[in-house]
C-alpha cells in the first residue's frame, strides 16, 4: 500500500515538473523562459513593422501642411490634373475619360463640363490664356480652344513620347511660352529624367533638361538611399518660377530650379494625400494639389510647403 501511494507520488512530482519546467529553469539560470518568447515576439513584429516601413519609396523630407480641402463629387473620385482659374474655380481631368471638369470649391459643385475625346487614361491639364491642353499617358496631347462655345475645337498632337513614358505631367511656361511635360517611367537606367518643352506653335517637341535622380539631395531624402522618381503632376511657380514636382508613389513634392536641379524635397502624409497627383498655383503663389480618393473622395488640398 505504501509502494503503491509513494509511486502516485514520484508520478504528481514527474507531471508538475514538466508542466513547471520553464520556472524551474529560470530559477536557476536566470532565463526568463516564456518572457523571453514574448519579447521574441515583439521584436518579430517590430522587425515586420520595419519592412512594411522600408517598402516602397518613403521619402523623407520638410512636412508639407495641408490647410484647405475640398473634396470632390464621385465623378472626380480619379481626378488627375488641376488647373487654377480664379476664384475657387479648377479645371480639372480624370484618367478614364476625356472631359474637362470646370468645379468650383466655393460653391461644391461642377459648374460645366467639356468633352474633348472619348475614353482614354488623361493626366495632366495645363492653360495658355485661354487655351486648354490635356496629356494623355501615351503622350497624345489634345489642345481645347473656344471653351465657352456649344462645341469647342480639338486639335490633337503627337509628342514624341508614348506609352513607355507614361506621361502624366504637363504645365504651362509662361516665360518660355511652351509646355513642358515629362514621363513617370522613361529612362530608369540613366539615372536621369528628361523633361520636354512642346512649342504650340512649330507642333515640335525638344529635350530642355534632366533631372539627376543620383543628387546628394534626392538621394540623401531616402530611407533606402536611392528614389524611384515617379512624377505624377508639375507646376512652375508664379512668383519664384521654380518647377514643382508632385510624385504620387512616393508622397513628395519636389523643387527644382529652371535648369532642373532639385533644391527641396517636401514630404506628404499619406493619409491625408493617399495618392498626389496634379499640382497648379494662384497668380499669388498659393499651392494646390489634387489626390485620388482610393477609398473615399478625390480632392484638392490648399497646402503650404514648410
Amino acid at each position: 500500500m505504501k509502494e503503491g501511494v509513494a509511486l502516485i507520488v514520484v508520478l504528481l512530482v514527474a507531471i508538475a515538473g514538466i508542466f513547471f519546467w520553464n520556472d524551474i529553469k529560470a530559477a536557476f539560470t536566470g532565463d526568463p523562459g516564456n518572457k523571453q518568447e514574448l519579447v521574441s515576439g515583439k521584436e518579430k513584429n517590430k522587425d515586420k513593422d520595419k519592412d512594411k516601413e522600408q517598402s516602397g519609396d518613403q521619402v523623407e523630407g520638410q512636412p508639407v501642411q495641408v490647410v484647405e480641402r475640398f473634396d470632390l463629387p464621385e465623378d472626380l473620385k480619379e481626378v488627375s490634373g488641376i488647373h487654377y482659374r480664379g476664384n475657387g474655380l479648377f479645371a480639372c481631368v480624370q484618367d478614364e475619360s476625356g472631359v474637362i471638369y470646370f468645379y468650383n470649391t466655393e460653391s461644391g459643385s461642377i459648374e460645366k463640363q467639356i468633352s474633348f475625346a472619348g475614353a482614354g487614361d488623361f493626366e495632366g491639364i495645363a492653360q495658355a490664356n485661354e487655351v486648354i491642353y490635356v496629356i494623355r499617358a501615351d503622350g497624345r496631347l489634345y489642345e481645347i480652344r473656344n471653351l465657352d462655345a456649344s462645341k469647342p475645337v480639338v486639335k490633337e498632337y503627337e509628342t514624341g513620347l508614348t506609352v513607355k513614358d507614361n506621361v502624366e505631367s504637363l504645365c504651362y511656361d509662361v516665360d518660355g511660352k511652351r509646355l513642358l511635360l515629362t514621363g513617370k517611367d522613361e529612362n530608369k537606367s540613366t539615372g536621369k529624367r528628361e523633361v520636354y518643352a512642346f512649342d504650340p506653335v512649330t507642333g515640335k517637341t525638344a529635350p530642355v533638361f534632366s533631372i539627376d535622380l543620383n543628387s546628394e539631395l534626392m538621394a540623401g531624402k531616402s530611407k533606402k538611399g536611392s528614389v524611384k522618381f515617379s512624377p505624377s503632376g508639375m507646376g512652375i511657380h508664379p512668383v519664384t518660377k521654380d518647377i514643382y514636382i508632385t510624385d504620387g508613389p512616393a508622397a513628395a513634392v519636389y523643387k527644382l530650379n529652371s535648369m532642373g536641379k532639385i533644391t527641396g524635397v517636401y514630404k506628404l502624409d499619406s493619409r491625408e494625400v493617399p495618392q498626389a497627383e496634379g499640382i497648379s498655383f494662384s497668380p499669388g503663389g498659393e499651392i494646390f494639389i489634387s489626390t485620388e480618393g482610393p477609398k473615399g473622395p478625390g480632392a484638392i488640398l490648399k497646402v503650404q510647403l514648410n
